[in-house]
C-alpha cells in the first residue's frame, strides 16, 4: 500500500509541477495567438490540478482520462472540502473539455474574447486545493484561507505553499518563463506591476467535413471520428441521396424521427400534419441551416455551429 507521503509526493511532482507547467505553456500559445494549442494546453492544465486535489484527499483517479466534467463531480463530491466555482468557470472548464479534446480537428472549435482570463482565474481557484490541507490537524484553518475575501480582492498575494509556478515567481523578471506566467496576469502579479495591454483573442475553425459533409460521407473509412461525427455525416449523405432521387417520405420520416427525440409531440403533430412538398421546400430553403435546426438536439451544439454559419 502507498503511503500518504509518498502519495502525496507523487502528486505534488507529476501532477501539480506539471500542471503548472502546462499553465505557463498555454499563457505562451494564447499570446502567441495560437488558440487550437492553447485549449489542449488548458485541458491537460485543468485535468492534473483536478487529478492531483484527488489525491491530496486520497480518492481515486485511474477511470477519469480526459474528463474534466467527471474529474470536477469527483471534486465537488469530496465534501469536507466545499468545493465550488463560479458558474462562468464551470462552464469555461465545459468548453475546454469539448474543444480542448479534440486534438484532429474532427468537430468545430472556438474560442471567445475572455478564454485566457477564465483559464487565469480557473487556475487560481482550483489550484489553491492542490495540497494537503489536513496537515498538522490544519483543514479549517486551511479552507478559510481559501475561502478569505481577502485573497479574492488581492489574489497575487495568496501563496500557501512553495510550487513550480511560486518558485518560478522568485525569477528575475526577465526569465522567460517568469514573463509568460505575469503577463496581463492579476491573479499572479500586482496588478501596477502590469505594464502590458491584454490581447484578447477570439478564434473559430470547422472542418471540411462539417461545411461540406455531403462530399465527405465516407471521410471514417480513412480516420477515426466520434460516432456523432460518423453517425452525423451518414444521416447527412442519406437524407440528400433520398431527396435528390425524390424519396419524400424517407426525408419527412427523417426529419419527424430526429424531432421525437425532443420529446416535442406538438411539433412532430405539426410537421406530421404538413404538406410533404410543404415540409421538403422549406427544408430545401434553408439548406444546411434547416436540416441542422432540426439536428441540433441529436448531434450536439458543436456540429450546429459548424452548419449554421
Amino acid at each position: 500500500m502507498v503511503s500518504d507521503i509518498d502519495l502525496f509526493q507523487f502528486a505534488t511532482h507529476c501532477f501539480r509541477n506539471y500542471a503548472d507547467k502546462d499553465y505557463i505553456t498555454a499563457r505562451i500559445l494564447y499570446r502567441h495567438e495560437l488558440i487550437w494549442q492553447f485549449r489542449w494546453s488548458a485541458l491537460q492544465t485543468i485535468e492534473k490540478y483536478l487529478k492531483a486535489i484527488l489525491l491530496y484527499n486520497k480518492e481515486e483517479t485511474q477511470d477519469l482520462g480526459h474528463n474534466l466534467k467527471k474529474s470536477l463531480k469527483r471534486v465537488k463530491n469530496i465534501e469536507y472540502l466545499e468545493f465550488d466555482l463560479p458558474e462562468k468557470l464551470e462552464d469555461f472548464i465545459e468548453r475546454i473539455q469539448l474543444c480542448g479534446s479534440d486534438r484532429y480537428l474532427t468537430i468545430s472549435s472556438y474560442s471567445n474574447l475572455y478564454d485566457l482570463k477564465n483559464l487565469d482565474e480557473t487556475v487560481w481557484s482550483i489550484r489553491r486545493y492542490c495540497q494537503n490541507l489536513k496537515v498538522n490537524n490544519m483543514l479549517q484553518a486551511n479552507l478559510q484561507a481559501i475561502k478569505s475575501d481577502k485573497y479574492k480582492k488581492e489574489p497575487y498575494k495568496y501563496k500557501p505553499f512553495n510550487g513550480y509556478l511560486e518558485e518560478i515567481l522568485k525569477k528575475d523578471e526577465n526569465n522567460l518563463q517568469r514573463k509568460a506566467l505575469v503577463w496581463c496576469n492579476i491573479f499572479f502579479e500586482e496588478p501596477e506591476k502590469l505594464d502590458e495591454t491584454y490581447k484578447a483573442i477570439a478564434s473559430a475553425d470547422t472542418p471540411p467535413h462539417l461545411r461540406y459533409p455531403k462530399q465527405y460521407y465516407r471521410l471514417a473509412e480513412y480516420v477515426k471520428l466520434p460516432e456523432d461525427v460518423k453517425n452525423f455525416l451518414k444521416f447527412y449523405s442519406e437524407f440528400y441521396w433520398f431527396y435528390e432521387n425524390k424519396d419524400k417520405s424517407f426525408c419527412t420520416n427523417a426529419i419527424i424521427d430526429t424531432i421525437k427525440i425532443k420529446n416535442d409531440q406538438n411539433e412532430i403533430d405539426r410537421l406530421q400534419k404538413m404538406n410533404l412538398d410543404v415540409l421538403l421546400s422549406k427544408t430545401e430553403q434553408h439548406h444546411r441551416k434547416k436540416i441542422m435546426k432540426i439536428l441540433k438536439n441529436e448531434y450536439g451544439p458543436i456540429i450546429w455551429l459548424s452548419l449554421t454559419r
